[in-house]
């Protein structure tokens, strides 16, 4: 086991030096930790906050679904407000939700208070986001929309956010930015859960995703030049 820690401490300490998230975390599907850094750094979620607003949505049985489609591929605001006002409780009564659900999650530093991740009160860490993440891939909605490259809607095709689902074995997969939270991008893949928060840009979420993948995995890069 002392070459697995050595690998480990390896990567981790190659992270550190190479990626530009202000904190990042990998653990297994039993949220065991295998790497990360200031992981449990409350920082701003952005649309990582649709996570938690779809799962609420489905669980009120008021989930339509090309709107969850459009809220985890194309991360539409718009969608994931509609999510939130169709719920059974109105639209405060779905941000109640989101709140407990993630307590009932242990994620118990995340906190929202809109559908979308616009408000900059919407906060978590990498170590909560990592719990949600797992969760979310019990809905077979979230993971079938994860799957998909692209989706169309009334003529209009709009793509995945992560330009990396269907080039890696990806069963949940969500992005976000503002500029006050950064690029964020969380996903399942395999049987690791990759998150980070607070990375440059649009650009370098998605290479630093594909960085700790490809360093853990051992697998051959996509070669997609971001």
């Amino acid at each position: 086991m002392r070459w697995l820690l050595s690998l480990v401490l390896a990567v981790s300490c190659q992270a550190q030096a190479t990626l530009t998230a202000r904190s990042w975390l990998i653990t297994d599907t039993d949220l065991q930790v295998q790497s990360g850094q200031n992981y449990y750094e409350l920082r701003s979620m952005a649309s990582l906050t649709k996570v938690l607003t779809v799962m609420v949505a489905i669980d009120d049985g008021h989930a339509d679904a090309d709107l969850v489609e459009l809220a985890m591929v194309r991360s539409s605001n718009a969608a994931a407000d509609e999510l939130c006002r169709r719920h059974s409780q109105g639209y405060r009564g779905c941000i109640r939700a989101m709140n407990e659900k993630a307590m009932r999650l242990d994620a118990w530093n995340t906190y929202v208070s809109d559908a979308t991740g616009l408000s900059a009160m919407n906060r978590t860490t990498a170590r909560d986001m990592a719990r949600i993440i797992l969760a979310a891939s019990r809905y077979p909605a979230i993971v079938n929309a994860s799957h998909k490259i692209s989706v169309t809607k009334r003529r209009h095709v709009y793509k995945n956010t992560n330009p990396l689902v269907g080039m890696y074995d990806i069963t949940v997969s969500k992005t976000g930015w503002t500029l006050r939270a950064g690029g964020c991008i969380a996903v399942l893949a395999g049987e690791r859960i990759v998150v980070l928060l607070g990375s440059r840009d649009t650009r370098t979420r998605v290479r630093e995703l594909e960085y700790l993948l490809v360093r853990a995995e051992g697998v051959e890069p996509s070669k997609l030049g971001f």
